[in-house]
């Protein structure tokens, strides 16, 4: 059965779930909504009850038509009461971006489209064009959308990347920099997208967000860190925060207008992607307007196509 909710984000809401006690099965439903409500997922997202396989591709593959046949449709689906041991037999078929918590049961898949396969690959290729004029580019491993893992949620990033060579007491659990990318999505979602990343571990040095807005085209690539909790506030999760965003209008007949607030180039510094300081002849990931500008156009095409 379908239901479509409202959902606002509520004070005082967990951006992770919490694991389940004995006896709190009666409080699964509300747990699960009040993480839902802190996602910021829009009003008109399909949310249905998991039973089985078979009715999961079937309600995800009508989601994907109502989704490109509706230009203000979101591209997510949620299925509650999805069991862990299921999901592990199951997660490598997910086609779509998986985003789930194995003590909610719930699985949120992101609907994979054009334009946001586009801004995802062709900003991988130019950070692998810096890492190579930094003489880098074997040293820096893409991990893409490698899922990554804790006890408590299991994410997709839209891109990811991170060095060969680590600190001492460094994993590979976690990129040093994280990729997401939202297609009608609101900036509220990509916010919560963030702390996800800055905030579970601090490995994750620095996060990017490529925000396309459907109905216009509009394009904003942000960088973001770890926010800093404000008193009386305490919290271990602040609101992630933008250090750099660039804003690229597509104008009428396919004309170029761009607007640029916090400097001329989208700047990665080279420490927070390596692990290390610069040696001789390295430097910052500096992708300049033309740079994000070639992400644009392939975005546009797709979004024509």
């Amino acid at each position: 059965m379908q239901d479509t909710a409202q959902f606002t984000l509520q004070p005082g809401a967990a951006s992770e779930p919490s694991p389940e006690s004995p006896g709190e099965n009666s409080a699964m439903p509300g747990r699960r909504r009040r993480f839902l409500e802190h996602l910021h997922l829009p009003p008109d997202v399909s949310e249905y009850e998991y039973s089985g396989l078979d009715h999961l591709t079937e309600m995800t593959e009508r989601a994907y038509d109502h989704f490109v046949a509706n230009n203000t449709q979101s591209p997510f689906v949620i299925f509650t009461n999805f069991p862990p041991e299921e999901f592990e037999q199951y997660k490598d078929n997910f086609k779509d971006a998986v985003d789930y918590s194995p003590h909610l049961q719930l699985l949120i898949l992101t609907m994979v489209s054009s334009p946001r396969e586009a801004a995802s690959r062709v900003f991988d290729g130019l950070v692998r064009d810096k890492a190579r004029e930094n003489g880098v580019r074997r040293k820096l491993s893409p991990r893409g959308s490698t899922r990554t893992e804790t006890p408590d949620r299991q994410k997709q990033a839209d891109g990811s990347w991170i060095p060969h060579e680590l600190p001492p007491g460094r994993t590979r659990q976690w990129p040093s920099v994280a990729l997401e990318v939202g297609y009608s999505e609101s900036r509220e979602k990509l916010k919560r997208d963030m702390e996800f990343w800055l905030n579970t571990s601090n490995d994750v040095q620095m996060a990017l967000s490529i925000d396309i807005n459907r109905p216009s085209g509009n394009i904003f690539f942000t960088t973001w860190k770890r926010g800093i909790p404000i008193p009386p506030r305490t919290s271990s999760n602040p609101e992630p925060q933008a250090m750099q965003e660039i804003k690229i209008e597509r104008g009428r007949a396919g004309q170029q207008q761009l607007n640029i607030t916090g400097g001329n180039n989208l700047v990665i510094p080279f420490q927070s992607i390596m692990l290390r300081q610069p040696g001789q002849g390295e430097g910052d990931f500096v992708f300049t307007r033309e740079d994000l500008l070639e992400v644009a156009g392939e975005v546009w095409l797709a979004m024509d196509s």
